[in-house]
């Protein structure tokens, strides 16, 4: 009887190991693929752009929906840099009181400011996503570098150097992009997903 209750217990023992198996390598994907569904969110930080004779920095402010983007840019006093609205269709961006359009967002900020913002026109490397097979992941398979191609063919690398977790998700809170003589540092301090 006591060989039978052992026996017992040892079956109910092998079937609870028998359950489903999640590898980490599956959650982290699943984590990543529904993170790429997300095309609505909103993020606010701070923007350093450093070029060999001249530095600025602004407060960031921009928020993607699947047929809008919204980028603003104060001074630390809060006065309005440039604001800029992408559709489908064009790109309008308010600078000092005028307003111009165009299509390519990256294009018309550097011509109208000489800021060289490549990640205007691909909003998922902010999430840590960028649209390329050519990255480095770290342990949790978080992007840690990767590169960008900008509309104008250049070619930039990302560094992510901080990861938080956000409503399920890994998100990015500092980044560094490099091209050439040009560093872009955006400082994250709050998203909304």
């Amino acid at each position: 009887m006591q060989l039978r209750m052992i026996f017992v217990i040892f079956l109910v023992f092998l079937s609870g190991c028998a359950g489903q198996y999640f590898d980490n390598a599956t959650v982290k994907e699943n984590w990543q693929r529904q993170l790429l569904q997300q095309d609505t969110w909103q993020v606010t930080g701070k923007l350093a752009v450093i070029q060999t004779k001249k530095r600025q920095s602004v407060n960031l402010f921009w928020s993607t929906s699947p047929n809008k983007d919204n980028l603003n840019l104060t001074s630390f006093v809060g006065t309005s840099v440039l604001s800029l609205e992408k559709t489908p269709i064009q790109t309008t961006l308010d600078i000092n009181g005028e307003t111009h359009t165009g299509k390519n967002a990256q294009a018309l900020v550097f011509w109208l400011t000489g800021m060289n913002l490549p990640f205007l026109d691909d909003p998922h490397w902010l999430k840590g996503l960028p649209n390329t097979q050519d990255y480095v992941a770290d342990e949790r398979n978080r992007v840690s570098q990767a590169s960008l191609t900008d509309t104008k063919g250049e070619l930039w690398q990302i560094r992510y150097s901080d990861y938080k977790k956000h409503g399920g998700y890994w998100l990015p809170y500092a980044i560094t992009l490099t091209h050439n003589t040009v560093k872009l540092k955006l400082k994250v301090y709050s998203w909304q997903i």
